[in-house]
């Protein structure tokens, strides 16, 4: 019996494999055994799955989840044989060979319990690691993420953002998490919209999509040559999920911490916290509801948070100090509510509050040897205070805070078949639904109260803000991700044809209008309480477009079809080669508003013309050679184009700045470029509780004109690429102790480019050498712009239109060396440690958020 990782045949990405050789010993020699029947049974869930070897004796059983399997072979005049403990993982295959002894034999059964090398492993090309359920167990995770656990990668970078999403997104090869694909059970776990700075769908509400405890393996793929995988250009995270046994089995967890458990300031004050919690508690139980034919597995987890935002008065002493007296704004909030009638919040000590709560459930059934399905759904609910804006220039009361709310909904069926001795099915269908809204302060019904965000200066760069804040008056989003996969495997032998499909439709349901209630300055307290403004705007819908709807969405579907061709070619055992080839193209199923004043100041330009389907072609090649034929060295790599996705909030904005749908208008007494046609040369008085006043009211004060920000998306925009190589090699120094060291090399396809078309050109001149360069810096080269607001912009009726187009820049490398450790080492036997060194660098062309 021979047990290793030769070869990968079609590996499933949420499933495992075994395959091998069966032959049979005939006096001397032994010879390949056709039509031997292969049966694989899990220890844990006792599903059976099956195979018949072919014409040389190799066989291939996949769809097989991740755990402990016995493999038992049957042949007609032979004995029949059955190795015990072979464990396979998502992604990999386990070779299994064995050699069949004559019915006459008195040979004993084989028993093996030896775990598979999951280093020298044939399906290994490009670059990628798997963590453990051990790993997950054993390693600290105070955010009890998965991107606690995917930066155990040597390419993985834990980011933390500025932004109110305090979740830490994970950063591949030095590319923002946007360009990820987050993945649970092979099913797309994205913010699609992309606006979670974590990536995953719930993260602005700073919310686990799946809770740590529900996980059972984490695969992280940086250049996988599968062609089965993609819809990246950073890297691919799946978290393969728990399920059921035929062992009823469960645990119960709590984590927390509070002020008694941490330090004391940093400053020189060493003051201690003021008071917080963060809490996570949760459980979870499995088991058989019909022992070897249906099992479940329930996994439930909630997280409170409360963390005090402090912010100093007048007192050096904080480390955050905001230099005003407490007097001051104390008059503000009586100015407030006694002038203005609404109650603007208050000042001091703030707890922040984020708490969250998920279910996961998961049925598997195993029908029969021939067909598995698997069903699970999880649920995710997130709450978080967000806005309120307290730092060392501005000081935020709780009027201007809001509530983030986010519910999260996937739904996934997955179904494994065989439909023939040499040919197998795997299909998943998902369903994704995010529902996110930003709660503002509301009156007793519970309805938002109708006022804009008020900034007034009290002292030199000072500002009071309240109000609700301008972002969050009119924002919510709806999100719904249908993907459908389908892989069918045609098994010849030396050869495995994998033909699949994988296919999206997304609809979005997007408000956001900003300064809705209107945004407003006052230079002065003073000013305030005259009603005495210097800078105001507001959006606001364009009615004989919207039908009387005073808050317009932009709703908008599209596609992405995708179709791929794979073969998987052992060609010795000892040289296994994979290519293959994929299609990936987006459809836009929606249509803009046609701007004609914009089409006419703009030739050419369409703010109703969206993307044509470009097709995209993602070409890839793989291989790994062993050179000894001893397993001791091993070398891989391939080179391949990665097709990814596109952060949909960039193409959601062509929805929402046609100029047709909404219209907006700024007043301003600092000459703004972006109040160019409504300047006004002193403050203006205006009642803020009355209805904001729009151009044409007769309470408006300058000129009776509307202007708007344009986006429109170039028609050859497509899906960014990235052209990832890869060469390394994996040396066994001595039994447990692996080297490797490995190099990538990327260039970056169709990267997200922006331009402003309403900028107009400069007319400066500089003579450099004796050359005069007109609009031309002359220091990089970059082309210079005017600037002033009577003369920086081609079309005054247009504060900017932002094109969105595609481009070829940028590029990437790395260089890794990496020394595991396993646990059944020489060295220090029940150790196992990984330690690496990585050297990379990254250029883009853009990292942008919405």
């Amino acid at each position: 019996l021979v047990l290793t990782s030769l070869p990968a045949h079609a590996q499933g990405v949420t499933t495992g494999s075994i395959t091998g050789i069966v032959s049979g010993k005939l006096e001397a020699a032994a010879q390949p055994l056709s039509g031997a029947t292969v049966r694989a049974v899990s220890t844990s869930t006792g599903a059976v799955y099956g195979a018949i070897t072919k014409s040389k004796g190799q066989y291939l059983i996949r769809g097989l989840r991740p755990g402990t399997y016995d493999v038992s072979v049957t042949y007609v005049g032979f004995r029949g044989d059955t190795v015990r403990g072979v464990n396979v993982d998502v992604g990999d295959a386990t070779t299994v060979n064995i050699e069949l002894n004559q019915s006459t034999s008195t040979a004993s059964e084989v028993v093996v319990t030896a775990e598979r090398d999951a280093i020298f492993d044939a399906s290994r090309n490009g670059s990628g690691s798997v963590i453990s359920e051990a790993t997950i167990t054993a390693s600290p995770s105070i955010n009890r993420s998965i991107s606690d656990l995917a930066r155990m990668n040597p390419y993985t970078n834990q980011t933390q953002t500025a932004g109110s999403d305090g979740l830490q997104g994970v950063s591949i090869m030095g590319v923002n998490s946007r360009f990820n694909n987050f993945q649970i059970d092979g099913a797309v776990a994205n913010d699609v919209f992309a606006l979670g700075a974590a990536g995953t769908a719930g993260s602005q509400a700073n919310s686990n999509f799946v809770s740590l405890d529900a996980i059972e393996r984490i695969r992280v793929n940086v250049s996988p040559y599968d062609i089965r995988q993609s819809g990246f250009t950073g890297g691919l995270v799946n978290a393969i999920t728990r399920g059921g046994t035929n062992t009823v089995k469960g645990s119960v967890f709590l984590f927390g911490r509070n002020q008694d458990l941490v330090g004391l300031s940093p400053d020189a004050a060493q003051k201690p916290f003021d008071k917080f919690y963060d809490v996570q508690f949760g459980g979870r139980v499995g088991g058989p509801i019909i022992k070897d034919k249906l099992l479940f597995h329930v996994t439930a987890e909630g997280r409170l948070r409360s963390t005090p935002l402090v912010v100093g008065l007048n007192d050096p002493t904080e480390l955050n100090n905001f230099a005003a007296d407490a007097a001051v704004l104390d008059r503000i909030i009586d100015i407030a509510r006694n002038q203005y009638g609404y109650d603007p919040g208050t000042y001091g000590t703030t707890n922040i509050r984020n708490n969250s709560a998920s279910v996961i459930a998961r049925l598997d059934w195993n029908v029969d040897e021939s067909n598995k399905i698997q069903l699970r759904h999880n649920f995710t609910y997130g709450i978080q205070d967000r806005n309120l804006l307290r730092n060392n220039l501005n000081y935020s009361l709780t009027s201007r805070m809001n509530t983030f709310e986010s519910v999260n909904n996937q739904t996934v069926f997955q179904w494994n078949g065989v439909l023939a001795p040499s040919l197998s099915n795997e299909l998943r269908v998902s369903m994704t639904q995010t529902n996110d809204r930003r709660i503002l302060p509301g009156s007793a019904s519970g309805d938002p109260i109708a006022f804009p965000e008020v900034r007034i200066q009290v002292g030199s760069g000072l500002n009071v803000v309240l109000g609700p804040e301008r972002s969050s008056q009119a924002n919510a989003l709806d999100q719904t991700i249908i993907a459908l996969t389908d892989d069918l495997t045609w098994f010849t032998g030396d050869h495995t044809i994998t033909l699949g499909t994988h296919n999206e439709f997304s609809r979005f349901n997007n408000l956001f209008i900003q300064d809705f209630y209107g945004s407003i300055q006052y230079a002065s307290v003073d000013a305030f309480a005259d009603s005495l403004a210097n800078f105001y705007r507001i959006s606001y819908a364009n009615d004989s477009i919207t039908g009387g709807n005073p808050m317009p969405r932009a709703a908008w579907n599209m596609l992405q079809l995708g179709a791929y061709l794979q073969d998987e070619w052992q060609v010795t055992d000892r040289l296994r080669l994979t290519g293959g080839l994929r299609i990936d193209m987006p459809v836009f199923l929606s249509t803009p508003y046609e701007n004609p004043t914009f089409a006419q100041a703009f030739p050419g330009r369409s703010t109703s013309a969206v993307p044509d389907g470009i097709v995209l072609f993602s070409p890839r090649f793989g291989f790994n050679f062993d050179p000894t034929g001893t397993k001791s060295v091993q070398i891989r790599g391939g080179s391949g184009i990665f097709t990814g996705r596109v952060a949909a909030v960039w193409l959601s904005n062509q929805y929402s700045n046609t100029g047709m749908d909404l219209f907006r208008a700024e007043l301003g007494a600092n000459n703004s470029p972006n109040s160019i046609n409504n300047t006004l040369g002193q403050p203006f008085r205006w009642d803020i509780t009355q209805r904001p006043p729009r151009p044409g009211d007769s309470l408006y004060p300058g000129s009776a004109i509307n202007t708007t920000s344009i986006n429109i998306t170039d028609r050859d925009f497509t899906l960014p690429q990235v052209w990832r190589s890869t060469l390394a090699t994996d040396v066994k120094l001595m039994r447990g102790l692996t080297l490797t060291l490995e190099g990538m090399y990327g260039e970056f396809l169709n990267q997200v480019d922006y331009r402003n078309l309403n900028l107009r050109p400069s007319n400066l001149r500089y003579v450099v050498d004796g050359d005069t360069l007109i609009g031309v810096s002359p220091i990089d080269g970059r082309k210079l712009y005017a600037g002033g607001a009577a003369d920086s912009l081609v079309d005054r009726r247009f504060t900017q239109v932002i094109l969105m187009s595609s481009r070829n820049a940028g590029h990437q490398y790395s260089a890794s060396t990496q020394l595991r450790l396993d646990e059944n080492n020489a060295l220090v036997p029940g150790l196992s440690a990984m330690m690496s060194y990585t050297y990379g660098r990254t250029q883009d062309l853009t990292s942008s958020t919405a």
